[in-house]
């Protein structure tokens, strides 16, 4: 659980802000695109209650 605190949290935190700054700079992305980051986004989240829960003790489905 350590390594997934330390190592994976930040590595998905800076690929988050990553991409929001580009789309924020008004880059509109194609629709594969869109539906990429829109995924990517989705599992970025899961990542980060799985390791929010883990880290809490709390049980995540």
């Amino acid at each position: 659980m350590d390594f997934e605190v330390r190592y994976i949290l930040p590595a998905l935190d800076e690929i988050y802000i990553l991409m929001g700054e580009k789309l924020s700079k008004g880059e509109k992305p194609s629709d594969r695109l869109s539906n990429n980051i829109t995924d990517f986004i989705g599992l970025v989240g899961w990542w980060m209650l799985h390791i929010e829960n883990s880290s809490t003790g709390r049980v995540s489905f």
